[in-house]
């Protein structure tokens, strides 16, 4: 969110429109903030979708990242309650096996039995657990998933406001080409034995 608020505090202190726009420089805006080179380029209206969309992507990753944190802090502070464990500086894979096993005891046995000693916690150095019911181990996985799966929506969006950066892009190479800024040509170039390469060059 902090990012957002930075990039309209700079479009505050950008120059004002001139009447022959810098296409490089329209892209360039474009990759920063969808909705700034189509401002550049007059085309407010679009320019406003695009800021309202801007806005609502941002808006949604922080919330799904507060969810996140929420969960997690949560899962952590309850797991050290209810099953006794020392939850600071494990690894995720700590917190999936807690929620899978009723205590460290019956983690290890199953391990034994799998013959995947490699995977064992070792003993003596704050990795036991033993929950005092089953139903807050399960309870303690759940919030676990919630966590997890806020994680992967915010990444998610994090692709959405890639995308929406590169719809932009396109946005704009149009009114350009339109405008007459820029030219965009193509064609085909022999390389022998019946053999082309298909060839795209933008000027401007």
């Amino acid at each position: 969110m902090k990012y957002f608020l930075l990039i309209i505090f700079f479009i505050g202190l950008a120059p004002a429109q001139t009447d022959n726009p810098k296409p490089k420089h329209i892209f360039l805006k474009s990759a920063i903030l969808p909705g700034w080179g189509e401002m550049s380029l007059q085309q407010n209206h679009r320019a406003k979708n695009f800021f309202i969309r801007e806005g609502l992507l941002w808006l949604t990753l922080y919330g799904a990242n507060k969810r996140h944190d929420w969960y997690r802090s949560d899962y952590l502070a309850f797991g050290a309650e209810h099953a006794g464990a020392d939850m600071s500086d494990k690894t995720y894979q700590y917190v999936v096996d807690m929620g899978n096993y009723d205590s460290y005891d019956d983690f290890i046995a199953a391990k034994n039995r799998q013959r995947q000693i490699d995977l064992k916690y070792p003993e003596g150095q704050g990795y036991e657990w033993d929950w005092d019911s089953s139903e807050n181990r399960i309870k303690f996985d759940d919030m676990r998933i919630k966590s997890a799966g806020a994680d992967k929506f915010a990444a998610f969006v994090v692709a959405g406001l890639v995308f929406h950066r590169v719809v932009s892009l396109i946005d704009v190479l149009y009114f350009q080409r339109k405008a007459g800024y820029l030219s965009l040509n193509s064609g085909l170039i022999p390389e022998g034995n019946e053999r082309y390469t298909f060839v795209v060059s933008l000027n401007f």
